[in-house]
């Protein structure tokens, strides 16, 4: 008797995780396609894609990047300028023109009815063209995707407005990350009161193609929420972990749950300089002001202006990058350089082009201003320079900047070369790897750290271009901008 009930309890066991399974693969499924609407799942009733649409229309098919943002109207900063017109402002001026890889998903999540109708014609107004055109979509959810408040589970003893608040956030987040599933590649998710830079778009496809992998999010800034990407993939079990989870864990606590779920909680990936400025100040939450500022942000000597328009490529190196920088810093548009440190004998840069090209010239592909003078201060992430890096704006693509990571530096003006050359990234070349060929040849010498050269139209096609340390040039080198003008560009 006592082996037949022990038989009968496993049966049940079985029979009881057996139908766990089968709730689970039939009621939390994620949708097979990108659909208007989302037809399997608890939620189904709640996410009708084009239902939910206020203004706009959906992708024929997925684009590549969804940038996601959810706004609700600030009514502390009175008739002031919404935050999310300033955002879209910023975001529309930086993108290129020829931009149908991106949908800007705009999630209105107001309750008061009165205040997301104002907010909606204010958007509609000045953005009427990039809803025209697809490139803004405006959304809102339905009333009934918001279970009641909970107050009982505060588990950081806050104030009932500030739980409520909070529940809100993840369950408006939730809401964005079922609707935008599956309708791109990736998802950046962005707050409603940021600002960008010129070039951030190539700056976004550049980091995620040089993501070392496995990755579950990619980090475009350190602060809270702002700048975090996904592979829209992954959009469904998130949103359904902030759906489950709304009352007890910040939207940001549930991403390090779910990364830690997966093993990855120690592939932290930051780009540095981040590509997002926080500028609201005023909270969403009544009564609450928000100072944070990111300490990665860009300096005015990191922008790529006029931009690189670089060809598609590759770039690796053997070099250790300080903090966060990667070589492809130095290649795409957005703000940013390449630190690196302990430079070696033969340890170089390579930029494997996606496509062998017909180069016209190699322009200021490296610089090393060894300025003299340099006074250290604290903050080792915050950098800035003064007024004599203005001289060198085209030339100053990479300095040396003494024996520790890299401080605050205020430039006094020396003129490169003159004092301290010793440290100038003189012992390197800049050699290219021709179609057709295995071998790298040397086309130049490093000139007072620079290298400017003009390719011959009787040249054959470019396969790779190397920058290569023929010694130890100094512990410190910063790779400004990498620049290949192909034949048929100016």
């Amino acid at each position: 008797p006592m082996r037949s009930q022990q038989r009968l309890a496993a049966v049940c066991a079985l029979l009881a995780l057996l139908c766990v399974w089968v709730v689970f693969e039939i009621g939390f499924s994620p949708p097979s396609t990108a659909g208007p609407v989302i037809k399997e799942g608890p939620l189904s009733a709640a996410i009708d894609r084009q239902a939910a649409i206020l203004a706009g229309k959906l992708p024929h098919t997925p684009v590549k990047y969804i940038l996601g943002i959810e706004s609700v109207w600030r009514p502390d900063r009175g008739e002031s300028v919404p935050y999310v017109v300033q955002t879209l402002r910023s975001l529309f001026l930086h993108l290129p023109s020829a931009s149908a890889s991106v949908l800007v998903v705009v999630f209105l999540a107001d309750v008061d009815q009165t205040r997301k109708r104002k907010q909606l014609d204010i958007i509609q107004t000045e953005f009427g063209s990039e809803i025209a055109s697809g490139l803004l979509l405006l959304i809102q959810a339905p009333a009934h995707f918001y279970p009641p408040p909970e107050q009982s589970y505060n588990v950081f003893q806050d104030s009932k407005e500030r739980v409520h608040w909070r529940q809100k956030q993840a369950l408006d987040c939730a809401f964005l990350f079922l609707y935008c599933h599956r309708l791109s590649s990736y998802f950046v998710q962005l707050e409603d009161d940021i600002e960008t830079y010129a070039g951030y778009l190539s700056g976004i496809e550049s980091f995620v193609r040089h993501a070392s992998q496995p990755w579950l999010v990619l980090e475009l800034s350190h602060l809270g929420f702002i700048g975090k990407l996904f592979r829209s993939n992954d959009l469904w079990r998130l949103g359904l972990l902030f759906y489950l989870y709304y009352a007890e864990l910040p939207v940001d606590f549930t991403i390090q749950y779910f990364v830690a779920l997966n093993g990855l909680q120690d592939k932290h990936q930051l780009r540095s300089p981040t590509l997002f400025r926080h500028i609201g100040i005023v909270s969403s939450l009544s009564g609450k002001n928000q100072t944070l500022q990111d300490m990665l942000q860009p300096k005015e000597w990191e922008m790529k202006i006029p931009p690189l328009n670089n060809p598609p490529a590759l770039l690796s190196s053997d070099m250790t990058g300080f903090g966060s920088t990667l070589p492809s810093n130095a290649y795409d548009d957005a703000p940013g350089s390449f630190w690196a440190s302990n430079v070696q004998m033969n340890q170089h840069i390579t930029v494997t082009l996606d496509q062998p090209l017909l180069l016209q010239r190699i322009v200021r592909c490296c610089t090393c201003t060894p300025l003299a003078g340099f006074r250290k201060r604290a903050s080792p992430l915050n950098w800035g320079v003064g007024k004599g890096i203005a001289m060198y704006e085209d030339q100053t693509l990479l300095k040396q900047a003494g024996p520790s990571p890299p401080p605050q530096i205020v430039v006094t003006g020396n003129t490169p070369g003159k004092e301290g050359s010793d440290d100038l990234f003189e012992p390197g070349v800049l050699e290219i790897q021709w179609a057709g060929e295995d071998d790298f040849t040397v086309v130049k010498r490093f000139e007072q750290g620079q290298v400017d050269i003009g390719i011959g139209a009787d040249r054959a096609a470019a396969a790779a271009v190397r920058l290569r340390a023929l010694d130890a040039p100094t512990r410190w080198v910063l790779f400004r901008r990498i620049r290949l003008v192909p034949r048929y560009g100016a």
